[in-house]
């Protein structure tokens, strides 16, 4: 493997930007950004495809723990994108207020 090769990959963002909609997917936008060192993410940008790893999977989600969000490695794995995981967020919460009345 050359891993040289790897390491210099350039990795596309989605052709069609599609912007944070809400304050979780501004807030998962940031953080997604920051961790692959891009200027701006796409809701619907593959977490993997634009440069994550398992590593960095790691690191976001002790990101998203300080915030208060607490998504497991499989969530990322299988949801892969901000859109899908702030939906699941948002079921969640809403679950949680339906069993709290």
């Amino acid at each position: 493997i050359n891993r040289l090769a790897l390491i210099n990959m350039q990795y596309e963002v989605n052709e069609h930007y599609c912007a944070p909609r809400n304050n979780l997917e501004r807030k998962l936008c940031a953080i997604w950004a920051r961790l692959l060192g891009r200027e701006k993410v796409s809701v619907q940008d593959d977490f993997f495809y634009i440069g994550g790893n398992s590593i960095l999977c790691v690191r976001l989600l002790a990101e998203l723990r300080d915030i208060n969000l607490f998504y497991s490695i499989k969530n990322i794995f299988e949801l892969r994108t901000i859109e899908r995981l702030a939906l699941v967020e948002a079921t969640h919460q809403s679950h949680e207020l339906i069993t709290i009345i």
